[in-house]
């Protein structure tokens, strides 16, 4: 796995026309199920999946929807997202046996947005396979090809071992209008609270990247790499400023109390890009 950083001289910066929604602050979709109801969701098997009040099922409120059983997908309705940024945020929370029933290798969770094109893309992948009961207060900031004006959000369970079995649980799902994020320069600092934003990208190959709350150092959030080989690479920055000093960052190995810890020869590379376009490992932190 690798975090990279590159140094490089910026040139142009491209300005992006005006789009039609009001400002960063408006709710452009919001649904916390509390009617009781998936009213305007959509779902392959309304059987298996639904919202109900039995305790552990919801984020906040009385009400939270589920899905159950075995592969099924539930997909909110469309609305319009054509905004420069937007973030996403939900409530997603793996079953266990002391409120429902918890899932198994196989048996994942996986967040999708669809595109203009109607096809979809995905932003997360919960393993069937974690912590019972675990809850993930998400927060993504959402890449360009989402912001259109037909977006939908989907969840869609991967598996499932029969009746009554195999839970995720999901809620207060909103999306809001954002500020652009103001890019990364020497002497600034991303923190990660605005999500991945657009100064970073994600090459995934095995693996999957994003931001949560599981653990951080300040103020609530922080990047994570997890599940197999994946990059996270910034935006350039030029390091040729004469006040750049160092590069400092927090970095902390997952255990089973809020993720789940690396193993041998699952490292975790910090690398920068030199000036003659080549990646240099700054440390090698052992799996």
């Amino acid at each position: 796995m690798a975090k990279r950083f590159a140094k490089q001289l910026l040139g142009v910066a491209l300005l992006a026309p005006a789009l039609a929604m009001a400002a960063p602050g408006d709710v452009l979709f919001s649904d916390d199920f509390e009617d009781g109801s998936l009213a305007g969701w959509t779902t392959t098997n309304g059987s298996i999946s639904g919202v109900s009040s039995n305790a552990g099922y919801a984020g906040t409120g009385s009400f939270g929807a589920f899905t159950s059983n075995q592969a099924v997908t539930v997909t909110s309705p469309a609305f319009n997202a054509a905004v420069p940024e937007a973030r996403l945020r939900l409530w997603v929370r793996r079953g266990a046996d002391f409120f429902s029933e918890d899932t198994d290798a196989g048996e994942d969770f996986v967040l999708e947005y669809r595109r203009a094109d109607n096809s979809w893309a995905q932003l997360r992948n919960y393993f069937g396979d974690g912590t019972n009961g675990q809850v993930y207060q998400e927060s993504f900031t959402l890449p360009a090809d989402a912001r259109h004006g037909n977006l939908a959000i989907r969840l869609r369970q991967t598996d499932g071992s029969g009746f009554d079995f195999d839970y995720w649980h999901f809620d207060d799902v909103v999306v809001t209008e954002i500020a652009p994020a103001s890019g990364i320069d020497i002497g600034s600092c991303d923190d990660f609270e605005n999500g991945l934003s657009t100064n970073w990208t994600v090459n995934p190959t095995s693996g999957k990247s994003g931001t949560s709350s599981a653990t951080s150092q300040s103020p609530n959030h922080s990047l994570f790499l997890n599940g197999g080989v994946v990059e996270v690479t910034s935006v350039a920055v030029d390091t040729s400023d004469i006040t750049f000093q160092d590069i400092t960052m927090w970095i902390r190995r997952g255990a089973d109390s809020f993720s789940e810890d690396p193993d041998f020869g699952e490292d975790l590379q910090v690398q920068y890009l030199d000036d003659g376009g080549a990646w240099v490992t700054l440390e090698t932190l052992s799996g």
